[in-house]
């Protein structure tokens, strides 16, 4: 760059000129990051839109041995019997096809642990009456302690369905939602 070479004081002064356009971008940027609004929690998207509504009893593993926990209200089915169920039109599909066997391994998310949980239940204790489908929503997976949710009585394993009355497809959707809500404004979940 002969002109540059010729010219350093252009060339010092472009420089300068660039780099204090970045670092204005770059404070900019992290000030609209860090006085967006955030309710302190963090959302994950639910895997399944079946809801347990009835504890279903696991089934003891052999004679002798503990039974290894339950399917507990507020679980969400994620498979029965390894196969990936969404919906209760999942659910009724497998429990037709295993409609003979004795026991089903159901794996649920527990959204109040938020951890998968596989057991084996009595086929028989799998009924309609036990889950409903919910619409799409994301669970809530860590709360600030001492922020404006926990204030609120906003726990780990909350669903949520709407912000301020309206849908969202994804938990980056609920999360935007959020930051987009105001400063200093109230905000509703369903």
């Amino acid at each position: 760059m002969p002109y540059f070479s010729n010219h350093p004081n252009v060339f010092r002064a472009v420089t300068i000129a660039l780099f204090s356009v970045m670092v204005s971008i770059a404070i900019t940027c992290f000030y609209d990051y860090v006085s967006s609004p955030t309710d302190e929690n963090w959302f994950r998207d639910t895997p399944s839109s079946v809801y347990i509504v009835n504890t279903i009893p696991g089934q003891s593993a052999g004679e002798g041995r503990k039974v290894p926990g339950s399917v507990a209200v507020g679980d969400l089915v994620v498979a029965l019997n390894g196969i990936q169920v969404n919906d209760s039109a999942g659910v009724a599909a497998v429990l037709r096809k295993n409609a003979s066997a004795s026991t089903l391994t159901v794996t649920v998310l527990r959204p109040t642990e938020d951890k998968r949980i596989t057991l084996p239940i009595a086929s028989k204790d799998f009924t309609e009456d036990h889950y409903i489908r919910i619409p799409f929503t994301v669970h809530v997976y860590d709360v600030f302690p001492g922020g404006a949710s926990d204030r609120a009585g906003m726990k780990v394993g909350d669903l949520v369905e709407r912000i301020n009355n309206k849908g969202f497809k994804s938990a980056l959707d609920a999360d935007r939602m959020l930051r987009t809500s105001g400063t200093g404004k109230t905000v509703t979940y369903d």
